[in-house]
């Protein structure tokens, strides 16, 4: 076993089927749908599969699990009906009716379902552009170590493209030393093999880079090479470079501060324990995992230990309160990836900051308090803001009312989107709707300067300066839903066709505010101004407009006395509707 060669880095990845979808790679539950697709018309093949995926579906569903079927169960279903003589458990049970009886032979089907998924995994190279953002990785830190369990060549595809250099421990042979090769803009450590890599009769390791639809081809040498992949739910056999690969997966986690890793399930325990190990002996790893299902494979497979199979004995793993959950497609997050670690490692930062600073007393850690919240909501950690809120009461903690709208608002969404409990959710309704106290009937101070000039004040919270800074603010809040709802792709889920419904309303009823505010940019208006910008209120507006007739023609020697009260008026029928739609949509979810 050659030197393991993955030094410390900053920032890692680890690749799962999901990385590869845009890259026009099936994930494992779209390999079965397409392969059933493309058998379609061969009538015995179609049948078995169709009478497995039934029976299959029935046993899932008897488990209260999901009943979509994956390529993983799906092969390692064929696997043991082609070889039920080695299912020791079968052999205390008499079975005298076979449900398969009659079906095609199971061997066949193995074949041409491992060659059909080897030529999924060809990638074309115009098909990589969703990749591009990484570059920016490489340009910050020199380097990248890229882990992956995907035998697709996306990655090798996207170093082509952008004429990068990549190594994956391949010269023509296998050649761990090859990784420290000086100016490697990216270190590929494919943990489940390659689909250009190949065992030869003489247990050769070799990397043939061309397309090879099948699993075995013939070598110049008159060799016969066997394609080292490990399909899904194959065991494990020795075989040097992946054995190796998994040592070098160890030593990159425990030299990382963070692993993006992206649509993978841990369905692989030894995987997922290699991160538990890693995560126990490097007390700096926190791990950004992107996938609609992230918080899905955070709560089930990494967040906690479990002894049994019903989870009793559970107790917090090595990784809880360590993973941020970004539940958004790969292609739609990576342009925003390198902004969200940048946030995250402030935020640890000055989190470690806040626990030193109350550990040695004196005030100068609650500065640091009030950042780290607002970095931690920006980088997506929900368990790490709430942590830190827990740090002292919410209306003590060292926030303007801008930053409690935005952190309010995004911990309020978040929590929806992603089906929070309503307790969860509850708290951050609260905190929202105090945040929007500010533009009730009894926020709102309307007062006249010298010109007559008009002004508006904000007389609730006294770190409002003035309505272009609350314009400022609310812009902020309506920009960030706006492309945070782009990021949230198609929806099939009723529930969460709902949730997006809300946000979306709430998003609108942002925008409504922001057009109420929009004349107030200057922070304030002469009275011709407003006239002009209030003309809807047209009886008010009349009287304001006689009113200031009248003590124009004087030369302003008296002062306006019904018009503060008639623009009070005006100003509250235009924003208490909005900011009434916007609590009821607030306050009355979830219902």
């Amino acid at each position: 076993m050659g030197e393991e060669p993955v030094k410390s880095n900053q920032i890692c990845f680890f690749l799962g089927a999901g990385a590869s979808v845009e890259a026009g790679v099936p994930d494992t539950y779209g390999l079965v749908r397409e392969f059933r697709k493309e058998f379609s018309s061969n009538k015995p093949l179609s049948n078995t599969i169709d009478v497995i995926i039934t029976i299959l579906q029935k046993w899932r569903k008897a488990q209260r699990a999901d009943q979509n079927i994956d390529v993983e169960l799906l092969l390692e279903t064929l696997e043991k009906l082609a070889k039920p003589d080695q299912e020791a458990l079968l052999q205390f049970y008499k079975i005298s009716d076979f449900a398969l009886s009659g079906y095609q032979e199971k061997r066949p089907i193995i074949e041409l379902l491992r060659d059909f998924i080897k030529s999924k995994a060809m990638v074309n190279r115009v098909e990589i552009n969703y990749l591009a953002p990484l570059l920016e990785f490489i340009e910050q830190f020199g380097s990248m170590d890229i882990f992956s369990v995907n035998y697709d060549t996306a990655i090798e595809q996207f170093a082509s493209v952008y004429r990068k250099t990549y190594s994956d421990g391949f010269d023509s042979q296998w050649n761990p030393n090859s990784f420290n090769k000086e100016r490697t803009d990216i270190r590929l450590y494919k943990l489940h093999g390659s689909v250009t890599w190949y065992r030869t009769d003489d247990g050769e390791y070799v990397k043939v880079p061309v397309r090879v639809p099948t699993d075995t081809l013939r070598l110049i040498t008159d060799e016969e090479a066997s394609s080292l992949i490990l399909y899904p739910m194959r065991k494990w056999q020795y075989t040097e470079p992946l054995l190796e690969l998994l040592v070098m997966l160890k030593k990159g986690l425990e030299g990382s501060a963070c692993c993006v890793v992206v649509g993978y399930s841990f369905r692989d325990e030894h995987i997922t324990r290699i991160f538990w190990d890693a995560a126990r002996n490097n007390p700096s790893l926190h791990l950004i995992l992107i996938g609609p299902r992230s918080e899905k494979v955070y709560e089930e497979k990494i967040k906690l230990y479990r002894e049994t199979a019903a989870g009793l004995f559970a107790i917090p793993s090595s990784l809880s309160t360590r993973v941020v959950c970004l539940p958004y497609t790969f292609g739609l997050t990576l342009p925003h990836l390198r902004e969200i670690h940048r946030n995250l490692s402030n935020g640890l930062r000055l989190r470690d900051g806040v626990t030193k600073g109350r550990l040695l007393g004196g005030p100068d850690w609650i500065p640091q308090l009030n950042q780290s919240i607002r970095a931690f909501v920006d980088a997506e950690h929900l368990e790490k803001v709430e942590e830190m809120c827990s740090v002292m009461e919410w209306n003590d903690l060292p926030l303007r009312w801008g930053e409690r709208l935005d952190v309010s608002y995004k911990m309020w969404f978040h929590n929806v989107w992603r089906g929070h409990a309503q307790e969860d959710i509850q708290n951050w309704v609260r905190r929202l709707a105090d945040a929007l106290e500010v533009f009730g009937e009894k926020g709102l101070d309307i007062w006249l300067g010298q010109i007559p000039q008009v002004m508006l004040r904000f007389k609730m919270d006294s770190t409002i300066k003035n309505p272009s800074d609350v314009s400022v603010d609310v812009a902020r809040v309506s920009a960030w839903a706006t492309e945070k709802l782009g990021m949230l792709g198609p929806i099939n889920d009723k529930e969460k066709q709902d949730a997006v419904a809300l946000l979306s309303r709430s998003s609108e009823g942002l925008g409504g505010l922001l057009v109420y505010l929009r004349p107030w940019i200057r922070d304030s208006m002469v009275i011709e101004e407003y006239v002009k910008s209030r003309s809807s209120a047209k009886e008010k507006i009349e009287q304001i407009q006689a009113e200031y007739d009248s003590i124009r023609s004087k030369g302003f020697t008296e002062g306006l006395k019904a018009a503060p009260v008639l623009i009070q008026e005006i100003e509250s029928s235009l924003i208490q509707p909005i900011i009434a739609g916007l609590r009821k949509e607030i306050l009355t979810y979830p219902t």
